[in-house]
């Protein structure tokens, strides 16, 4: 499923399966959600050395150790839901 967002699409290959997940692709769905955490870990250890060498001119907030949640909460949209930042 692919979110819009102004310029921008992310693609999240979980998204929209919710309740369509059988017992013989438990296995695939963990290794996929395990995929998307390590993902966003690394993404945001990239943010970090950037911000280490001085790439960087504001401070990063980072949810380094929080990756399920926000990948937990993806993993389970609808087409129709919309999602806000703060």
């Amino acid at each position: 499923m692919k979110f819009p967002l102004g310029s921008v699409t992310f693609n999240f290959p979980l998204a929209g399966r919710r309740g369509e997940v059988g017992k013989d692709d438990e296995g695939q769905r963990l290794l996929e959600l395990y995929g998307l955490m390590l993902r966003g870990r690394r993404m945001e250890g990239a943010i970090l050395e950037l911000f280490r060498r001085k790439e960087m001119n504001s401070t990063p907030h980072l949810g380094i150790g929080q990756e399920a949640v926000s990948v937990g909460v993806v993993s389970n949209l609808r087409q129709s839901d919309k999602v806000v930042g703060t």
